[in-house]
């Protein structure tokens, strides 16, 4: 399955917020989401195409990305039969990756988020599987096989090229609501 059969775009939540409060969004929409971000997120485009930008200087970029939107979003959810890794959401450039991004920068596995269960609700973890390019949160490149909890507006590096932004689902709402200006 491509990538793009995979995700939706931020248009799609933004028709399905329009008139709901919060709580309403968070019961129809009650995944987490990372929404790729730059010009990565159209078909045709390389993320961040000024020469002389690099994903390593998170906060400049950070404050100048505004979700796009056209941007793609994927849930944070494993795709039915897409790897036998059942306890493992895998970002990668594979077809068969859960969040597939199929960038030459990106390794075939990439990364995976992992997850552990709390009554308050699931705590996700993503972990860089040994990619060539490293992944990122914020200017901190992640160590090989360690989790880092993701915390709600995290910009998550793919080497330096690729950006996504982590969001659970009231940040998402919230994050969408500052689109519109409500």
């Amino acid at each position: 399955m491509a990538a793009e059969e995979t995700s939706l775009r931020i248009k799609h939540f933004l028709d399905a917020a329009k008139g709901m409060s919060a709580s309403e969004f968070i019961e129809r929409h009650p995944s987490h989401v990372m929404v790729v971000v730059g010009s990565v997120a159209q078909t045709d485009g390389e993320f961040l195409t000024r020469a002389a930008a690099s994903i390593a200087d998170f906060a400049q970029m950070k404050s100048a990305l505004q979700l796009d939107p056209n941007a793609r979003v994927f849930l944070v959810e494993k795709r039915p039969d897409a790897n036998p890794y059942s306890k493992m959401i895998i970002i990668g450039r594979a077809p068969n990756c859960d969040i597939s991004l199929p960038r030459s920068e990106v390794s075939k596995m990439h990364a995976f988020v992992t997850w552990t269960d709390a009554p308050e609700g699931k705590t996700f973890m993503i972990v860089d599987g040994k990619s060539r390019n490293g992944t990122w949160i914020a200017n901190t490149k992640l160590p090989p096989n360690t989790p880092r909890p993701l915390q709600n507006g995290d910009l998550i590096g793919l080497g330096r090229t690729v950006g996504l932004h982590y969001y659970n689902p009231a940040g998402f709402f919230s994050a969408l609501s500052k689109m519109t200006g409500s």
